[in-house]
């Protein structure tokens, strides 16, 4: 099992609050790759996007590039990732970026009970890795 977590700053003070438990057995790096994102990029990467699940689908078009951040925020917090496939997650993380996908990772983390909900986080923390090596 894969143990790294690629955290932010602000996900490594939000890990670090969690109880003793779920932190133990978990490595965390920092994640110091950047991406500026802008409207134009985003835009093009949800026109690529080819989500099997519809409702996943209309969620992330909504977070197009000219959303805020309280809209991203309520957005991604309609997105049930327990009922993603692998591919969808997959292209849900390239459309979103790097920023969204923070979003995403530190709700996570302030709901996080189990070591499988850290599990799922720790991918969503290599996907935005991967995002982030793809642009740099």
């Amino acid at each position: 099992m894969h143990t790294t977590l690629h955290f932010t700053q602000a996900e490594q003070q939000l890990f670090s609050a969690l109880p003793a438990e779920l932190r133990e057995g978990w490595t965390v790096e920092d994640e110091v790759l950047t991406y500026e994102d802008d409207a134009e990029h985003r835009q093009v990467r949800l026109d690529l996007m080819e989500l099997d699940e519809g409702k996943f689908e209309r969620i992330i078009l909504d977070c197009g590039p000219e959303v805020t951040e309280e809209k991203l925020e309520e957005l991604i917090a309609q997105i049930d990732l327990s009922h993603m496939s692998p591919k969808d997650l997959w292209e849900m993380s390239f459309a979103l970026g790097s920023e969204a996908m923070s979003y995403l990772i530190a709700k996570l983390i302030l709901e996080v009970k189990t070591d499988t909900q850290i599990e799922a986080i720790c991918a969503l923390a290599d996907l935005r890795h991967e995002f982030l090596v793809s642009v740099q």
